[in-house]
């Protein structure tokens, strides 16, 4: 009944690039961009989750050491142009509920603190 058709929940082309840059001073940005196409959200391929692109930019601060203390800073933000997309699918959902939107851009920021014994 249903040969031939794609499978559900799985985009046919997917593509993801990543850059780096490490400046001077310890100082990075990097970069990452995802297309995924339409895909089939139930078995007989009657209903689709659009295709999306998103970029997600991140950059920071390597190893500040002070004394036995190395500090690492970032902030990052996902999905920087808010592109509307989805963040996953339940295949074959009771009342057509297959997809779940994801965030529009969300910011967060970090920092990781080491002691070293040297």
């Amino acid at each position: 009944m249903y040969a031939g058709n794609r499978v559900p929940g799985v985009a046919p082309h997917r593509l993801e690039l990543d850059a780096a840059y490490d400046m001077p001073g310890n100082w990075y940005v990097v970069s990452r961009a995802v297309f995924a196409s339409e895909m089939a959200v139930n078995d007989a391929n009657s209903s689709h989750s659009p295709a999306y692109a998103i970029v997600n930019l991140r950059g920071g601060f390597h190893h500040s050491r002070v004394g036995l203390l190395t500090l690492s800073l970032y902030v990052g933000v996902s999905n920087l142009f808010a592109a509307a997309c989805n963040s996953s699918v339940t295949v074959n959902a009771f009342g057509g509920r297959y997809c779940e939107p994801g965030p529009a851009r969300s910011i967060w920021f970090g920092a990781t603190l080491a002691i070293t014994t040297r």
